[in-house]
């Protein structure tokens, strides 16, 4: 599995620094993979957070929930291609939360963070 390096001012960079990725504790394969940052790398991702920080702040707030439906949506119509790296990243087998944590909103199989982050925005 490759990165695609790193994510700074709104557009992929080559990254220089060292690799490093997760691996299925039960299959020992990779799961997901990633780079460090240098710390220009990072003054440059603070820069362009602070940089980009008053627009969204003149954002109102029908414009922020927007945004955040957009991206939960996003996040939703994507979850059959996050679903296998749960239980790897997890370390465990996929389970049915929803027992242990009623929510008659819940998927099968969601767990309580997902419900929360996209039941509730």
């Amino acid at each position: 599995m490759e990165s695609k390096g790193n994510f700074i001012d709104g557009e992929w960079r080559p990254a220089y620094c060292e690799r490093f990725h997760s691996d299925d504790p039960a299959t020992r394969s990779e799961v997901w993979t990633g780079h460090a940052a240098t710390a220009s790398e990072v003054d440059e991702a603070v820069r362009a957070a602070c940089h980009a920080q008053p627009g969204w702040a003149k954002t109102t707030a029908e414009d922020r929930e927007r945004s955040l439906r957009r991206f939960c949506e996003t996040v939703r119509a994507r979850r059959v291609l996050y679903k296998p790296l749960r239980p790897a990243m997890l370390g465990s087998a996929t389970r049915t939360e929803s027992k242990s944590y009623p929510n008659q909103n819940a998927s099968e199989g969601e767990s309580r963070h997902e419900r929360r982050i996209l039941g509730h925005i």
